[in-house]
């Protein structure tokens, strides 16, 4: 392979950074340009006060955000995220 990573180990290398760092009241965009602010990192175990462990845990993984144009969104990873701030 001559030091080339096989395909999509950046893609999985982003998502994992971007899950790590976000935390519940973090800004973040996704590809499509829907912004909003994070209520729960599930695999960091992280929950805010308006979306409770005992109600969103069953989904196992991922990061809910909460947007003004769609709601409530669930990304199963933060592949399509970008932090714009922390909380």
């Amino acid at each position: 392979m001559g030091g080339k990573r096989p395909f999509g180990t950046a893609r999985l290398r982003r998502a994992n950074i971007v899950e790590a760092r976000v935390r519940p009241g973090d800004t973040v965009i996704d590809r499509g340009g829907l912004k909003g602010r994070v209520v729960a990192n599930i695999d960091r175990d992280e929950f805010s006060a308006e979306c409770p462990r005992g109600e969103w845990a069953y989904l196992t993984h991922g990061i809910l955000v909460n947007t003004d144009e769609a709601g409530l969104v669930h990304y199963e990873t933060a592949e399509e995220l970008s932090l714009i701030a922390n909380a």
